[in-house]
């Protein structure tokens, strides 16, 4: 028996597989990322690694969701998307396009550079990933040239806030500028030298401001002659990041890492409350956050200048008439002389007189407000594990 054609075709028919089967190549990565000063651009973003490219609408459009449009060089037969961890409705529209649609959350924190993760697999039966990211732009202003935004809004830090900021560039004569729109999403306004203001968005602001995105922030700034200049921009959100790889995302786009330089930054500044924006963007700054200890001693001193507060106006129910009588304030006086500035933490258990425990509470103290420039002291008492006010008490 002649086995030479069997072994033939059975040859050709291992090749005829090997040509269909998945075959993952060695790892690779392409990535785009558009520099803060890039013009718009109505060109799709184009990407390409393993065989596969990626091409990218450069548009983010709004309705209720914000929606990421893309194609594919090969068809696909699944898709799925996630933001920090949190998934995303994707879809595919045809057998090389598909759709993602963020929530507010999760747009914004695609705008402050954590990126949107789409996996796919192709009919072959290989996986790729894609990463893209957007940001926030003032796009085709109008109106006054006395009022000039600029074009880029930027996510920082203020304390543990994450913030976007937008800059307006004036003439020294604005000595008032604000925004509005019809979406109750405007951003606060402040000025930062004689010319520049900022333009700040907190969370769950800065996505409505740019939905849809043919609604527009009004601008408006007067001068000390009482003239007022407008300026209509609207706030596009384009893609700006594009990526595809065969690799895992957190190997082929691996999280913002902590920097020294942040970090030596960041020691200048107290951390739950200032402004951080000279440190970095806020991936930047949050990358190093995370090792920072939060000093809630400012809350803790807000709260103690409350519950102070509270306990005079019960304490003057008792004794008001001794007080005011013997020369001391009245219940107004003494509730407007509680000053936050004044309270400080006791450090030194033989500062506490009634006895109480620094390890196991916390303890502040006020001047006087019943008798001002008397050597009375006021203590507030809070336990450390529950949180709960023990006791607030006067002693000479």
């Amino acid at each position: 028996m002649n086995t030479q054609p069997v072994i033939i075709i059975a040859a050709l028919l291992l090749a005829a597989c090997a040509d269909t089967a998945p075959v993952p190549g060695q790892p690779e990565t392409d990535t785009i990322n558009l520099t803060d000063d890039a013009a718009d651009s109505l060109e799709q973003l184009r990407v390409r690694a393993d065989g596969m490219t990626v091409w990218a609408e450069p548009r983010v459009l709004s309705e209720n969701t914000w929606l990421f449009q893309a194609r594919t060089s090969h068809s696909l037969t699944a898709v799925s998307a996630t933001v920090n961890g949190d998934a995303a409705p994707a879809k595919l529209v045809s057998a090389r396009k598909f759709e993602v649609r963020l929530t507010a959350k999760q747009m914004e924190d695609n705008l402050a550079e954590i990126p949107l993760f789409v996996t796919v697999r192709t009919v072959s039966g290989l996986h790729y990933n894609i990463m893209l990211g957007a940001r926030a732009r003032f796009v085709d202003t109008t109106g006054s040239s006395k009022l000039y935004p600029w074009k880029n809004i930027a996510p920082i830090m203020v304390g543990r806030d994450r913030v976007f900021r937008g800059r307006v560039t004036t003439p020294a004569s604005i000595v008032m500028l604000a925004g509005w729109n019809d979406d109750d999403s405007e951003p606060i306004s402040s000025q930062e030298d004689a010319t520049h203001w900022m333009l700040d968005w907190y969370p769950g602001t800065l996505a409505w401001s740019a939905h849809p995105t043919e609604d527009a922030l009004y601008l408006v700034g007067d001068d000390a002659a009482g003239n007022r200049y407008r300026r209509t921009a609207p706030i596009h959100i384009e893609v700006s990041k594009l990526g595809v790889s065969n690799q895992a995302p957190t190997v082929a786009w691996p999280p913002q890492h902590c920097a020294s330089m942040v970090t030596r930054c960041l020691a200048d500044f107290d951390t739950s409350r200032d402004d951080l924006e000279a440190c970095g963007t806020a991936a930047e700054v949050s990358a190093c956050l995370a090792d920072v200890p939060v000093d809630d001693t400012p809350v803790w001193i807000q709260r103690f200048a409350g519950d102070f507060r509270r306990h005079l106006i019960s304490y003057y129910g008792q004794h008001e008439a001794d007080i005011v009588g013997s020369g001391g304030n009245t219940r107004p006086q003494a509730l407007l002389a509680v000053d936050s500035a004044r309270i400080e933490e006791v450090t030194d258990p033989d500062e506490v007189p009634s006895g109480h425990s620094l390890d196991d509470n916390r303890v502040f103290t006020h001047p006087d407000v019943t008798f001002p420039g008397s050597d009375i002291v006021w203590f507030g008492v809070y336990n450390r594990a529950s949180g709960d006010l023990v006791d607030i008490y006067d002693h000479n």
